[in-house]
Parts: C-alpha cells; structure tokens; sequence
C-alpha cells in the first residue's frame, strides 16, 4: 500500500490540559503543495513544528520520504527547509553573511551564487551587504523565505508566510512557488489569506480546534464558493 510522501497517521498533541492536534490523518505525496488554512489556535503551527522536528507529538506517527520521525531525525532535517515565526537571523551580521552561514550548515555547493539566485527572485538582492537590525520587517521575511531554501530541500515548510510582505513581496513569492511545482519539490503552506493561500496550491487541508475539518484536491473545489465553504466550516 502506498502510504503517501509525507504520512500522518492518529497524530496528537498537548500542551498542558489543551489537546492542541487531536488524531491528525494526513497523506502527502511528492510534489503536492499543500495549503492548510485555520483560525487562530486551530494547530497549524503545530502540526508544521512536528514535521520540523522541533516538537514531538504525544502520540501517532509519520512518515517523511521513507523516514520515520521517531528515530530518523537527522535524515529528515537534511531535507526540509522551514519558515517558522523565528525568522532566525542574526541582527548583528548582513544579509548576505547569515545566508552564507546556514549554507555552510548544510555544506550546499556553489553557496554565494546560489545565494544571490535566491535573493533576486525575491527582490532583495540590493539589501545583502545590510545588517539585519536594520530591515523593516516586510524584507527580513523576505530574508527568511530566502533562508529556509537557501539548501534546495525538498520539502518546504512555511508558516505564515505572507505575513509582513507587501503587495510586490507576495508576488515574488508566489513566483517561487511556481519554481517549486516544476521542480516537483512537497510544500506545506499555512497562511489565512484565502486569496493567496489558493493561487498555486494542489490540496487544500483545514484544521480547527485540533481536527481536520476538510481535506481535499483543489480540482474537486469550487474555487468562487471556497470562503463560504470555509466560513461553514469554522463558524458554523
């Protein structure tokens, strides 16, 4: 049986007395760019901090290209990059030193010109010799974006990432999320912005208050009805 990419079987998650993600089942296969919309609360960025590694589930299993979480961390680290709402850089060092940094963390080759690619398809490329202490927010998210591909991975994890961007911004990023569908990269894209959340997604997964509330390819959706659809599904 094929158990998908990325597979998410009886998940759960608490924090204290608060049951955050409550028997997930999830499956993903390679090359799905995944949108997961939510309310506030609802366990996106949980669910998108288990799959990082950087939290474990109390309960329930996953898979990630053959990889079991458990006991294969490292491994699967090597191949996700992570947009997280940490944008990890270091105030004190440019743009370009701390993209340099986490290259040589994942030993990528060709580091500098790789760099400069990355930061030209976002529209930053003009702000790397500048401190991070001194970009206005909307950039530094641009430098993050940059930051958690900066490895080629081939699973993408971005956690809001439309959050602090402009107009030209947002544009510049749903170009880059083109480039991953042709280069058949997984993404797993958590944002409330239904309009950009839908461009170039190839499923759609909604969570609230812990449970999968809907779960289905964007070609079985009535696009134009979504945000009444979504709306019965949280508020009703």
């Amino acid at each position: 049986m094929n158990k998908g990419y990325i597979h998410i079987e009886n998940l759960s998650k608490s924090f204290g007395f608060q049951k955050v993600l409550d028997s997930i089942n999830l499956q993903f296969d390679k090359g799905d760019f995944v949108t997961l919309f939510g309310p506030n609360g609802a366990g996106k960025t949980t669910l998108i901090r288990i799959l990082s590694t950087i939290i474990k589930s109390d309960e329930g299993s996953i898979s990630i290209s053959d990889y079991n979480i458990k006991n294969e961390v490292q491994n699967i680290r090597k191949i996700i990059g992570l947009l997280s709402h940490e944008n990890y850089l270091y105030q004190n060092l440019t743009v370009f030193e701390n993209l340099k940094f986490f290259g040589k963390l994942y030993n990528i080759k060709n580091a500098e010109e790789s760099i400069s690619c990355k930061l030209n398809k976002i529209g930053v490329y003009s702000k790397r010799n500048e401190l991070i202490r001194n970009l206005s927010s909307g950039i530094k998210q641009r430098v993050s974006i940059v930051r958690s591909i900066v490895h080629d991975p081939e699973i993408i994890l971005l956690d809001e990432p439309f959050v602090g961007l402009d107009i030209k911004g947002s544009e510049y990023l749903l170009d880059i999320f083109k480039e991953f569908k042709k280069e058949n990269k997984t993404a797993l894209v958590t944002t409330h912005d239904l309009r950009l959340g839908l461009h170039e997604c190839t499923k759609v997964v909604v969570l609230n208050e812990g449970q999968i509330k809907f779960n289905d390819r964007v070609e079985n959706i009535e696009i134009d009805k979504f945000e009444e659809t979504y709306k019965s599904l949280i508020y009703s």
